[in-house]
Parts: structure tokens; C-alpha cells; sequence
């Protein structure tokens, strides 16, 4: 891609790669053609896999089969519908059931300030699996509908790990918005 300098009408060539685009920003006055294979402003050769950010997942093969990838599975509020979902280790309950179309609502976007992502999680070792809510968590369940003390929790709290491969949670027959 072709850009132009606006201090300078001497073109400008830009690498894809976000690093360095972050050192052409360093970089304006310095004019193409001197590039190098992977970029006008790096000075090195691209390597696959190399790059900053990049995340490595266990090889280990779990109950999907696929390395990294772990189960669990969604049930509506009155058990006749399932989705079945798969995740990596770190990601939220909320961004599960939203990456896979789940009836869901999570209506401050996952920031503990409304009580939509509002679960039940039925089995008791599955539950304790989790850490202890903090008092913000316990402040927005407090809001809920049909709140359980044993089993409620906010699907945007909770981070899934390896340990929670198989985990089934209930969604509640009615959430209360309190941001509209």
C-alpha cells in the first residue's frame, strides 16, 4: 500500500505487520526505497510465529480434541435448549456465549455494571473452581432476578481455565437492565 507523507511529497510504502507500523511512525522522513524484505522500516526478514503478542496454546489434547480448545455448554432457563460451545483458557463466560450466539444479553459489555450475564452454575465442584465473587460482583447480584446464593454468578467475572472443561451453566428465566 501507497501512502503519502503530509510534510513531505515523498511516497511512503506500508508494511501490514503492526510492528512496524509502529516504527514508521518513528520514522516519516526516511523515503521508500529503502526497504528491506519485510518492511520499509524494520531492517528484518519476517518470521511466522515471531511476532510480539503472539499467543502460544498447550499442545495437550482435550475434550473437543484440538489443542487449546476447551468445552462447556449453555442450557436455557427451562432446559429445552443446549449450546455447545468450545473456548481457550482466559476468556470470559460472556465473551463464550457471545462468540457463539448465545441468548445472552451482557448489556455494559462485560464491565460488572449491570447484572444480564446473570448464570447459574449447577454443579458445586464446577462452582468452586471459580474464586470467591468480589464485593462489586456480590453488589450487581444483589440486582438479579431469581438470584441463587449458591450457584448465581456474572458470566463476565468469571475467566474459564483448563480446570473448567465440561462446565454447564443455566441461563435465568429473566434478567432486569439497569442501564436503560
Amino acid at each position: 500500500m501507497l501512502r503519502r507523507c503530509l510534510a513531505t511529497t515523498k511516497r511512503r510504502i506500508v508494511c501490514s505487520d503492526l510492528q512496524c507500523n509502529r516504527q514508521m511512525v518513528r520514522h516519516l522522513t526516511r523515503p521508500a526505497g529503502l526497504l528491506s524484505d519485510h518492511g520499509p522500516f524494520c531492517g528484518q526478514p519476517r518470521r511466522m510465529g515471531a511476532l510480539p503478542g503472539r499467543r502460544r496454546f498447550s499442545t495437550e489434547k482435550t475434550s473437543t480434541g484440538v489443542a487449546g480448545l476447551y468445552s462447556m455448554t449453555f442450557v436455557s432457563s427451562d432446559g429445552s435448549k443446549k449450546w455447545e460451545c468450545e473456548y481457550r483458557a482466559g476468556m470470559t463466560i460472556l465473551k463464550v456465549a457471545k462468540d457463539n450466539d448465545v441468548d445472552i444479553e451482557g448489556a455494559c459489555g462485560g464491565q460488572c455494571a449491570c447484572s444480564t450475564c446473570h448464570i447459574y452454575i449447577k454443579n458445586k465442584d464446577m462452582f468452586d473452581k471459580f474464586p470467591q465473587p468480589d464485593e462489586n460482583e456480590l453488589d450487581m447480584l444483589d440486582m438479579a432476578l431469581d438470584m441463587d446464593e449458591d450457584t448465581s454468578r456474572l458470566g463476565c467475572q468469571l475467566k474459564l481455565t483448563a480446570e473448567h472443561d465440561g462446565l454447564e451453566v443455566q441461563l435465568p428465566a429473566a434478567t432486569a437492565n439497569q442501564l436503560l
